[in-house]
């Protein structure tokens, strides 16, 4: 699958609109962009995803699942880990089981430290 720059535009318009959302103010009508910048974000990373597996299957006739995940693992993981262990001055003080949640991903199940990561749990859950 080749890159598509109109792709990469969408989703940089996806993401200003959650920036806008969180600087507008409490009574700006811009409020409810946030949740259609976060689904349209959602959905280019479902298109982008899935077109990446279509293409694994078109090239080989299979998927391997495992490659998939280590892909998506070395895109993904070492610029949280590197964010978690970065930060980890400033989170020591939360109980084992926050930082557990965070590390596995698991902020939709479970406590976790920071509210904005909860994005690539998602991801990371489908």
């Amino acid at each position: 699958m080749t890159r598509n720059k109109c792709l990469d535009v969408l989703r940089g318009v996806a993401v200003l609109m959650v920036i806008v959302h969180h600087y507008a103010g409490p009574h700006s009508s811009l409020l409810h962009i946030g949740g259609i910048g976060v689904d349209l974000f959602f959905v280019l990373s479902g298109f982008l995803i899935s077109g990446l597996l279509f293409s694994e299957l078109e090239r080989g006739g299979r998927i391997v699942l495992s490659r998939f995940f280590i892909r998506r693992g070395l895109k993904i993981y070492h610029a949280f880990y590197f964010f978690f262990f970065a930060t980890m001055p400033l989170i020591w003080r939360f109980s084992g089981q926050r930082m557990l949640g965070e590390a596995l991903f698991l902020q939709s199940y479970a406590p976790h430290i920071w509210q904005h990561t909860w994005s690539l749990s998602v991801e990371e859950m489908f």
